[in-house]
């Protein structure tokens, strides 16, 4: 989540085998000992890394391993299909575990914390696609008998909230999820924010998938008639001047990161952080005495102090003096 690890699969064809490479510091390394990877890993903060394992050959077993930097142990092996993994800053991770040597295939949405493996449905159904955020809230698609909606679990209770399919959520809660939409005869983008739907726009193009950060921005891609005819849409979050940790109030906090923003500025280039740019007042491309003048001028002292704001980063959830589920 913070950019300074990235996961992927890596292979010579688009057959097995397929390595399990982390990059950190500018180095992308092979994880050594890792088997063949099934399908896309995820990485928290830490540096743990969850992904799957074909161990079926011909038949549909795939096995559930941890990377923790050092070893690989095996979280879940059970001779049924282990899929989809992720994984929040406390080390939970969440997967949807199907069983495909039934007809009809039936999965179960899993959690697994502090060692402990928990079944959140009863296994009858066929939750897909989920969702963890570092509350330990989730989220999955399932079949209520006429389409896909989109079902929430926290503090052990499970809600039905809309139809749709493919969420993702933050850690605000927000959801990035698609819906099918009967007028344009494909599926589009939606939004949940606050307790309200928003369509995301689509220039004409079908929602394939989404991301959402922490800030409450969202990427997503829309696809045309072309497979290789790809949109990719950014919905970008807009700081307060002069609030640099969005706390909403302008505070000593900032003034610490105003006084660091303005010995990186060199002319017009922010060559170190981009988010120093909420302290050009003026919007001329630099920061000089007149973007002081009027950062004294808005300087409130505490946080919340700023009309109709809505803080965008309120803790740090997995944090050395904090943690654990």
């Amino acid at each position: 989540p913070d950019g300074s690890k990235i996961v992927w699969k890596r292979g010579t064809s688009f057959s097995p085998p397929f390595s399990l490479v982390l990059y950190e510091n500018g180095v992308a390394t092979d994880v050594e000992g890792a088997p063949s990877v099934f399908s896309i890993p995820a990485v928290n903060d830490s540096g743990l890394v969850v992904f799957n394992v074909d161990v079926g050959g011909d038949d549909p077993i795939v096995d559930l391993m941890l990377y923790d930097g050092e070893s690989i142990t095996t979280l879940a092996s059970n001779g049924i299909s282990n899929s989809t993994p992720k994984i929040n800053c406390h080390g939970d991770v969440a997967w949807i575990r199907y069983n495909f040597f039934i007809s009809p295939w039936v999965s179960t949405t899993m959690l697994r914390v502090d060692g402990r493996t928990i079944e959140l449905t009863d296994g009858l159904g066929e939750p897909q696609v989920v969702g963890l955020n570092d509350h330990g809230v989730m989220v999955w698609m399932d079949w209520n008998g006429q389409g896909f909606e989109i079902r929430m679990w926290e503090d052990d209770d499970t809600t039905a909230l809309f139809e749709g399919f493919t969420p993702v959520l933050n850690n605000l809660g927000d959801i990035c999820f698609a819906r099918w939409d009967d007028d344009a005869g494909e599926a589009k983008l939606r939004l949940f924010k606050d307790g309200i739907l928003y369509r995301l726009p689509d220039d004409g193009t079908a929602g394939a998938k989404c991301a959402i950060n922490e800030l409450g921005e969202v990427a997503w891609l829309g696809l045309g008639d072309l497979v290789s005819d790809g949109t990719i849409f950014i919905l970008q979050a807009i700081q307060h001047k002069g609030d640099y940790d969005e706390d909403c109030g302008i505070t000593l906090h900032d003034t610490q990161a105003l006084v660091a923003c303005t010995a990186d500025v060199i002319g017009d280039v922010f060559s170190e952080d981009d988010r120093c740019r909420v302290f050009d007042f003026d919007d001329d491309g630099d920061i000089d005495f007149h973007d002081f003048g009027a950062f004294q001028r808005a300087f409130t002292g505490t946080s919340g102090t700023i009309a109709d704001c809505v803080p965008r980063i309120t803790e740090a959830l997995c944090s050395e003096e904090g943690g654990g589920s």
